[in-house]
């Protein structure tokens, strides 16, 4: 998706120039990413929570230990679907446009 937003917005403003019209251009699309991808995250904060008082719950319980789950989240949470999906996409593994 990055790469997506990324080379639309090279596409739009790289005839900008570099004048003063240029440079109010390309900084309004750069508000504009910005906002747009920090709304996007702040919309995974109720998933943390209740994942919070899940994870409270089962480590009271004596299910398993902080240090295990931390290294369950790394492995098949954030590598596979946060890293992996961002550096599948900026590195040239998405469908080609040509």
């Amino acid at each position: 998706m990055l790469g997506t937003i990324q080379r639309l917005s090279i596409f739009v403003f790289g005839p900008a120039g570099t004048d003063t019209s240029g440079i109010q251009n390309r900084l309004g699309v750069l508000f504009f990413l910005l906002l747009y991808l920090s709304l996007m995250a702040l919309s995974s904060l109720p998933i943390w929570r209740d994942e919070r008082l899940l994870f409270v719950r089962e480590s009271v319980a004596g299910m398993y230990c902080t240090s295990a789950y931390f290294t369950a989240v790394v492995m098949f949470d954030l590598l596979p679907l946060r890293v992996g999906a961002w550096c599948g996409g900026e590195c040239g593994l998405s469908v080609s446009l040509q």
